[in-house]
């Protein structure tokens, strides 16, 4: 996988990840305190929202896209 193409997947994720912070009221603590501040049971809650959003066919362009760079 390319850079330019890492980093577009990076910010995709960063946002997703951003997105249910806040959804999850927890954005106000992030920005006081810093991501440290996020006990590990939320952390977990939202690694497994950030799963259940990715579509298998998102990470499944990913990986294609990734192929047909690579050629």
């Amino acid at each position: 996988m390319d850079r330019e193409l890492e980093a577009v997947r990076d910010r995709a994720m960063d946002q997703l990840k951003h997105d249910l912070i806040k959804e999850m009221g927890l954005w106000d603590l992030v920005q006081t305190e810093g991501w440290g501040a996020l006990p590990a049971k939320d952390c977990g809650r939202i690694g497994g929202k950030m799963a259940t959003r990715l579509s298998p066919n998102i990470l499944r362009k990913i990986a294609d896209m990734s192929q047909t760079q690579g050629k």
